[in-house]
């Protein structure tokens, strides 16, 4: 019997983008086996992600910092101008010898969270508990105006 961590995904889709299809299946298992949201997308690359954005909304983004045709920061900044996205939350992953920004700066971006890789499945957990938490708040109008 598998315990999901969280069940604030339960009514959600999740997007991962990410470029290597390696590493967007063990996100995928991982996600659905410790949120099980109501579904999961994936995408190749940052343009991949906000197409996807647009046509099938999505409760929570799971984003790589380097990406093919449109990168972390990129995806970050267009998906905060769009109405519709500004609100979602973003987990951003990245590798700290390719893309050494600090973490502070994607936070100003808009990431909800930064993790370096290599990933440690604790980290990983407690991130998506506490953004899934993040977006059931977000959801639910609470904190609005």
């Amino acid at each position: 019997m598998t315990t999901r961590i969280t069940p604030h995904l339960s009514d959600h889709r999740v997007l991962i983008a990410n470029g290597s299809p390696g590493l967007r299946r063990l996100l995928n298992t991982l996600v659905g086996t410790l949120a099980m949201p109501a579904g999961i997308d994936e995408a190749c690359c940052g343009t991949c992600a906000l197409d996807t954005l647009v046509e099938t909304p999505a409760g929570l983004v799971i984003a790589d910092a380097c990406m093919d045709q449109m990168d972390g920061l990129a995806l970050l900044t267009a998906m905060r101008r769009e109405a519709r996205l500004a609100r979602v939350p973003v987990i951003l992953l990245r590798d700290p010898v390719r893309d050494p920004t600090p973490s502070h700066i994607w936070k100003a971006a808009g990431a909800d969270a930064v993790l370096d890789k290599p990933l440690s499945l604790r980290k990983f957990a407690v991130s998506l508990r506490d953004t899934a938490e993040r977006t059931a708040v977000a959801h639910s109008g609470a904190g609005t105006a």
